[in-house]
C-alpha cells in the first residue's frame, strides 16, 4: 500500500471537513475562489513547476540511493501536507534575518525524532481516525481558549493532548521491545531523513520564487505612485542591487519607498536602499530603547522632562484599543447613532490590541446617540480617554489623573483632534 493507516486517516478526515465546509453556501462560495485564485497562471504556473522541481530532486536522490519507490507514499504525503508550506512561508515571513536556515533548524529540531519515532507503527485505520479525531478536536479547542484567554481550558487540552503523545509513546515502546527485530531499519532511516533532504532540495526553487514574489511586489507598489516620482529603469536596477537579494529587505522596503521619488540613476536607486537601512535600523533602536525605558520607569512617579509619565505600561495597548473603540463608534453613528452597548458586542476583540478579556475601559454614550467617551486607567493610575460629539470624525482626547465626568469639552483635560492631544497621547507609545 502507498499510504500507511496514519495517512490515511489524515486524508480521510480532511476529506471530512472539506465535506462539512461545502454543505454550508459559504463554503461552497470560498472554496470556487480558492480555486480561481490558484487557477491564475500566475499562480498555478509555479506551483506546476514547484511539483516539476520536487519530481527532479527525487529523481536525483534516487540515483544516489536515498530514495526509491517505497518511499512513494511518505513523498506524496510530505508534499501535499508540508511541501507546500516553505513555498508560502519565504513569500510571507520576515522576521528572521536568515529564513532558510531559520527554515531548516525548525525542520530538524526534536519534533523531527518524535516524528520518526511515533511513525514507526502507527495504529490500525479506525485507531488512527478516532485518535487524530481527538487531537484536532483538543488543539482547534485550545486555539479558541488562548484567543478568548481562557487559561483553565487551554491547560486542559494541553495536559490531554500530552496524554495521548505520552500513550502513543508506550505504545511504539512496546511494540519495539516485542517486535523490534522485524524494523527495515534502513528504511526507516531513509524515511527520517525524507524531509530534510526533500526542505534542501525544494530551497534553490523557493527562494528563487519568494525572490520574483517579493521583487514583483515592490515594484508594483512603486509603479503606482505619482509618473514623476517612480524611479527610472535604471535607479530600479540600482535598487535590485542593493537589496542583494535579501527577502527581509525587500518586504521592508516599500514602506520607504519615499525615499526612491524621483531617482534616475543606478547610483540613486543604490544609496536610496542604503537610507532605508540607515531609517530602519534607526526605528529599531527607538523600539528597542523604549521598551527598556518601559521597563525601568516601571513603578516610577513623575514625569519626564517633556511632561510626559514615565511609567507608560499599556499606554500604546490603551490607546490602540481606544482609536479601535471609536472607529467602531463612528461606523454606528454613520448608521444613526452611537450605541450604549458597543463594549458587550465587541466581547473579546480588545485580545487583539494586547489588553486581557477583562479590559477595564468604560464607556458613556448619551440618550440621543450622539455623544460619547470612554476611558481607561493604565497601570500606573494615568486615565486615557476618547471621545466625540455630533459628528463622527469630530474626535477628542482625554488624559488625566482621574476619569473623565462629562462629554468632551474645550478646555481643561480634552483635546481636539491630533494637534490637541496631551503628551501623552501624542507619544507613539
Amino acid at each position: 500500500m502507498v499510504f500507511d493507516s496514519r495517512q490515511l486517516a489524515t486524508f480521510i478526515l480532511f476529506g471530512c471537513f472539506l465535506l462539512l465546509g461545502l454543505a454550508k453556501r459559504q463554503g461552497r462560495s470560498g472554496l470556487a475562489k480558492v480555486v480561481r485564485s490558484f487557477w491564475q497562471v500566475k499562480v498555478a504556473g509555479p506551483l506546476l513547476f514547484y511539483v516539476t522541481w520536487l519530481a527532479g530532486v527525487h529523481w536525483l536522490a534516487a540515483a544516489f540511493s536515498i530514495w526509491n519507490g517505497r518511499l512513494l507514499g511518505e513523498s506524496i504525503f510530505w508534499t501535499i501536507v508540508a511541501g507546500f508550506v516553505p513555498l508560502f512561508r519565504m513569500t510571507n515571513a520576515r522576521e528572521h534575518r536568515h529564513p532558510f536556515r531559520s527554515l531548516l533548524r525548525d525542520l530538524v529540531k526534536i519534533t523531527v525524532f518524535f516524528g520518526f519515532f511515533f511513525n514507526l507503527k502507527p495504529l490500525d485505520l479506525v485507531g488512527e481516525l478516532i485518535l487524530q479525531g481527538t487531537l484536532t478536536f483538543l488543539l482547534g479547542l485550545q486555539v479558541v481558549a488562548e484567543r478568548n484567554r481562557s487559561q483553565q481550558v487551554s491547560r486542559m487540552c494541553k495536559s490531554l493532548v500530552a496524554l495521548a503523545a505520552l500513550g502513543l509513546a508506550v505504545y511504539t515502546v512496546v511494540w519495539l521491545v516485542r517486535d523490534g527485530h522485524a524494523v527495515d531499519w534502513a528504511h526507516e532511516v531513509r524515511k527520517f531523513f525524507l524531509p530534510i533532504w526533500l526542505t534542501v532540495g525544494a530551497f534553490p526553487y523557493i527562494y528563487v520564487f519568494a525572490l520574483w514574489d517579493r521583487y514583483s511586489l515592490m515594484f508594483g507598489l512603486l509603479m503606482l505612485r505619482r509618473d514623476h516620482d517612480q524611479p527610472a529603469r535604471r535607479s530600479r536596477l540600482g535598487l535590485v542591487l542593493g537589496l542583494r537579494g535579501r527577502l527581509n529587505d525587500i518586504h521592508d522596503f516599500p514602506r520607504y519607498a519615499y525615499l526612491a521619488n524621483g531617482t534616475q540613476s543606478i547610483g540613486d536607486g543604490w544609496r536610496a536602499v542604503r537610507t532605508f537601512r540607515e531609517k530602519r535600523a534607526a526605528s529599531v533602536a527607538k523600539k528597542q530603547a523604549d521598551a527598556e525605558d518601559l521597563v525601568r520607569n516601571t513603578g516610577v512617579v513623575g514625569v519626564d522632562e517633556h511632561g510626559r509619565t514615565l511609567d507608560r505600561r499599556e499606554f500604546k495597548e490603551t490607546k490602540s484599543a481606544l482609536l479601535y473603540l471609536a472607529t467602531c463608534q463612528s461606523g454606528w453613528h454613520n448608521r444613526g447613532g452611537y450605541q450604549a452597548d458597543l463594549l458587550d458586542k465587541l466581547g473579546s476583540s480588545f485580545a487583539r490590541h494586547g489588553l486581557s478579556a477583562e479590559h477595564s475601559i468604560s464607556m458613556t454614550v448619551s440618550a440621543d446617540g450622539q455623544r460619547w467617551y470612554a476611558y481607561r486607567r493604565t497601570p500606573s493610575g494615568r486615565v486615557l480617554g476618547i471621545g466625540a460629539l455630533e459628528e463622527s470624525h469630530d474626535q477628542w482626547f482625554y488624559e488625566g489623573d482621574d476619569p473623565p465626568t462629562n462629554y468632551p469639552e474645550p478646555g481643561g483635560a480634552w483635546g481636539r483632534a491630533a494637534h490637541d492631544r496631551g503628551v501623552d497621547w501624542h507619544r507613539s507609545t
